[in-house]
């Protein structure tokens, strides 16, 4: 039985990764191929595609953050985001209004093969590097090992608000994909 996450902000951030998690499986299990690939119109992301994107981000973050996180001091001081990253992780939340356009090397592609009815279980594969990472920087400072972004290298971010990108963002496009099942013109099969 693993035991509980002494820092509070990482237990708040596996909780919330959890519930994600747990959504996910949802719509993989009850969606169907032509659901989950299906599009309102063009330039309309299906679920699937939502998906995609997912894994494509956390991915590219992974790394960064497993080595930023073995870098890490240790410690459980409060988390204390920047200016910087505090505003960044509010513009790619659910709470943020502002529409942004995803950078091309994040973006779903219809000719990939993980765009298709099986992105979410591949996001879900990749969703376990994210819940192992919010485990392992528990007892580190989430504070002070910074890493550069890898969509955007000049930005550098701290573990904390790197993990905490990550799980806002995937809260962002789970929601997206969750308004997209409620449309009324949804498929029914």
């Amino acid at each position: 039985m693993p035991t509980a996450l002494q820092h509070p902000h990482l237990r708040l951030l596996l909780a919330d990764a959890e519930a994600i998690r747990a959504e996910a499986e949802r719509l993989r299990d009850t969606l169907s191929d032509a659901q989950r690939t299906w599009k309102p119109e063009p330039g309309v992301w299906s679920v699937a595609e939502c998906f995609e994107h997912l894994r494509k981000v956390d991915k590219s973050y992974a790394r960064k953050l497993d080595e930023a996180i073995e870098r890490a001091g240790s410690g459980v001081a409060d988390y204390k985001p920047s200016l910087f990253g505090r505003s960044f992780i509010h513009f790619t939340s659910p709470a943020s209004r502002v529409k942004l356009k995803a950078p091309k090397g994040v973006r779903p592609t219809t000719a990939a093969a993980s765009a298709d009815a099986d992105a979410i279980e591949q996001f879900l594969d990749q969703q376990t590097a994210v819940l192992d990472l919010i485990r392992r920087a528990d007892g580190r400072d989430l504070n002070g090992e910074k890493f550069a972004s890898p969509i955007a290298s000049i930005v550098r971010f701290s573990v904390g608000e790197g993990l905490t990108l990550l799980v806002r963002h995937e809260q962002r496009h789970l929601g997206q994909a969750q308004r997209l099942t409620e449309r009324a013109d949804f498929p029914t099969a």
